[in-house]
């Protein structure tokens, strides 16, 4: 006689389809130089907002491309940019030419100087006109945009710095988790709830019946 499945069964299998799943796609992910990193500034804005969950995938500075989102190293942190100049050969120099679009419009500029042929863009790492401020080896330059919706260049190493080009993002995955992580009473009595249904799906389960009736 064939086994009788009961809801609680079909249920159980269910989530534990989900949570095998979702460890075997994470340490795939992980062999395969991928990140997950939940996105803590304005800094990516319009493109990507803040509070979003990004992956990141190691690449050759070869493979990247200028209008790329990338995330680098910022101390303890990560910093996740569009990327606006590159240098696949050495480092920027005093006077080297690039160029970006942003938001449809061309911009072109000249590595250390606050200079631009069509467009208007400032950046208050060139107004300093000093040659010590701006980080001789530099090979990538990002820029960095604020919620008031102004935009500052970030140079940085590729070597030293860079963890990734952001391949994928989701505004609700990472405002879910965001809230789910939070230090508010209210966010942990959520989590508490959460976590209470699943184990009361299991503890009950048993209860839950899904045989046929037969009547005389």
């Amino acid at each position: 006689m064939a086994k009788k499945y009961k809801v609680g069964d079909y249920i159980k299998f269910g989530l534990l389809s989900v949570v095998v799943g979702l460890i075997v796609a994470v340490l795939v992910f992980l062999a395969f130089g991928y990140k997950f990193i939940l996105v803590n500034g304005w800094s990516a804005s319009q493109t990507i907002p803040y509070q979003s969950l990004i992956i990141t995938q190691k690449c050759g500075l070869d493979d990247l491309s200028v209008g790329d989102f990338v995330t680098t190293k910022n101390g303890s942190g990560y910093l996740t940019h569009q990327l606006i100049g590159i240098k696949k050969k050495g480092y920027f120099q005093l006077g080297d030419f690039y160029a970006w679009t942003m938001e449809g419009k061309d911009y072109h500029a000249y590595y250390g100087y606050d200079k631009v042929f069509d467009g208007k863009y400032e950046s208050s790492e060139d107004e300093r006109g000093e040659t010590s401020s701006f980080n001789t080896t530099c090979n990538i330059i990002t820029m960095q945009r604020s919620q008031d919706g102004k935009a500052t260049k970030d140079y940085r190493n590729y070597s030293e710095n860079f963890v990734g080009k952001v391949v994928f993002y989701n505004y609700p995955i990472g405002k879910t988790l965001f809230i789910l992580k939070g230090p508010s009473l209210q966010n942990r009595f959520l989590l508490l709830g959460i976590l209470t249904s699943i184990v009361m799906v299991f503890v009950i389960g048993d209860e839950c019946k899904l045989e046929p009736e037969f009547k005389a």
